[in-house]
């Protein structure tokens, strides 16, 4: 006698291998390139009677910046596949738009630390950690959801570019909407990449104001 069940587990299978297949072939064999865009980051806008005096200064490594970041993706989907994201440069850019923001001659955007005095605060942004996926087993095959995630490490410095106080924030999968067919799916990588950094700067925001302000009045805060 037949075995139904086994027949109707096949015919269930071969449509979700099929569209696994499809998945990995619309992202596989091929290299994606993105950019720093900011188009696809929000600019906060502070009242100018909460602007904080001065000036912020963002120091990054110039390795970081001139580098991009480049490797597959997480997942078995498009896992063929290569992606070069300069993460190294969104990060320094996004530093400068959010917590630029808070000041009121806003932040400039060094290497090394020259003239120290001329500065309110020191901060260095750095990514510790990014990875992304074409995530399609959450649409049971039939879709890819773009999602990076970033670990982000935000430090306040010194003159003699010691720290002085760190934070680490996690972002977790930051997702696009998910999609059948992409002729560019590195430009959606790219898209989860920056709202993960700028979301993650707003929540450094706070620290960095509050670090600033503990300078100022050490006693009140």
């Amino acid at each position: 006698m037949p075995d139904f069940s086994m027949q109707a587990r096949a015919h269930v299978a071969r449509p979700l291998v099929a569209a696994f297949v499809a998945g990995a072939a619309l992202v596989s064999g091929c290299a994606q390139t993105a950019v720093y865009n900011p188009t696809l980051i929000s600019h906060p806008r502070t009242p100018a009677s909460d602007k904080l005096v001065g000036k912020i200064l963002i120091l990054t490594d110039k390795q970081d910046d001139d580098v991009p970041w480049e490797g597959p993706p997480t997942s078995f989907t498009g896992s063929g596949t290569k992606l070069s994201i300069p993460v190294g440069q969104i990060t320094r850019e996004v530093a400068v738009t959010v917590l630029g923001e808070m000041f009121v001659d806003g932040a400039a955007k060094a290497n090394t630390i020259a003239d120290a005095g001329d500065y309110r605060l020191i901060v260095k942004p750095r990514v510790e950690k990014y990875s992304y996926e074409y995530n399609q087993l959450k649409n049971a095959g039939f879709a890819v959801t773009p999602t990076a995630v970033v670990t982000l490490e935000v430090s306040v410095v010194g003159s003699d570019g010691q720290i002085r106080s760190s934070w680490i924030y996690n972002s977790g999968p930051v997702e696009m909407p998910a999609y059948i067919i992409s002729g560019s799916p590195g430009e959606d990588i790219a898209r989860a990449t920056h709202k993960a950094i700028y979301e993650l700067m707003v929540r450094a925001a706070r620290e960095v104001r509050r670090e600033a302000l503990l300078q100022q009045y050490p006693t009140r805060l």
